[in-house]
């Protein structure tokens, strides 16, 4: 026999009532929740390029040709994949696609996936990840998202 209880609180209707609200929003991928998660996403895309590592580790480094093309041109010392920042600088929270399986981050540099996927002249060298740390704080951003403010 199951058992029934019911609440005559005006807090824990108010309380059912935003829960409800704020797991539509995340439901709906509103621009609300999806804000607070891109800071997440682009800060952890950001460290990549600064630590210059994928998931596998550190990124392999310059050839020796490309080197001399950029001590050449006095970038010598610039991180990899960094000659012109637009790359680092393509991630926003304004470029997001919401899809049926969730949120995209998109970077609209054409040579992004190139970049990032690797090809048979270029080696990979993935940034669009998450680390485990982001995946932690994305579900963090999620809790307090729920929270009553």
């Amino acid at each position: 026999m199951p058992i029934e209880i019911e609440f005559d609180s005006k807090e824990v209707r108010d309380l059912m009532g935003h829960l409800a609200n704020r797991f539509q929003k995340i439901s709906k991928k509103s621009k609300e929740y999806t804000d607070a998660l891109s800071k997440v996403v682009i800060e952890d895309i950001d460290e990549h390029f600064s630590r210059q590592s994928g998931p596998s580790g550190r990124w392999q480094r310059w050839s020796v040709a490309y080197r001399k093309i950029m001590d050449k041109r006095g970038k010598g010392g610039n991180f990899i994949l960094t000659d012109t920042g637009r790359l680092r600088a393509g991630w926003t929270n304004r470029r997001i696609e919401i899809t049926n399986d969730g949120i995209v981050w998109l970077n609209p540099i054409p040579y992004a996936s190139i970049h990032d996927e690797g090809s048979s002249r270029m080696p990979q060298r993935s940034f669009a990840w998450l680390s485990d740390k982001a995946v932690e704080n994305l579900a963090g951003e999620t809790i307090k998202f729920l929270r009553l403010k």
